[in-house]
């Protein structure tokens, strides 16, 4: 074997052990997700009495769904902004010379302490849940909010 390619040789494995890091890292970060996703709706059952499926977190331009299981339907959802959290009901939608706005209908406010939040923060947005398995109504209230619409609440 010539000196080329033995040079060869290590260059190609050195890239299969690149490839075997990248896929061990995401693994790892799948495991940790999963087990804050767990963790996150486990200390909000605590908190709120109530066992929810999804969250829709937002803060400032971020926008995120977290479901609880990949293809959860989203029949109960928890809205985070800021330290509170608002049990959705519905929804409805203003467009005008003000601004686009979405209000969200809700029957409860929750505080929401620091450390949920730290873990919202971390959490990555499970968009594939919220368009394609979610209730419609939690789902548009998702991509109104993902668009830039403004946040209101209103208790009917």
């Amino acid at each position: 074997m010539g000196e080329n390619e033995k040079i060869k040789e290590i260059i190609n494995w050195l890239e299969y052990i690149k490839e075997q890091i990248n896929t061990l890292e995401q693994n790892i970060m799948k495991k940790e997700n999963e087990e804050d996703i767990k963790y996150l709706f486990d200390e909000l059952t605590k908190i709120t009495g109530v066992q929810f499926d999804g969250v829709i977190y937002v803060d400032n331009d971020t926008v995120k769904y977290i479901a609880k299981e990949d293809k959860s339907n989203g029949n109960n959802v928890l809205l985070v902004k800021k330290n509170e959290g608002h049990s959705v009901k519905g929804h409805r939608v203003e467009i005008g010379s003000a601004g686009h706005f979405v209000y969200i209908n809700y029957d409860k406010i929750y505080d929401i302490p620091d450390y949920i939040l730290e873990i919202l923060k971390r959490l990555p947005d499970n968009e594939m849940t919220a368009v394609k398995y979610v209730d419609p109504n939690i789902s548009k209230i998702y991509l109104l909010l993902k668009q830039g619409y403004y946040l209101g609440f209103y208790s009917s």
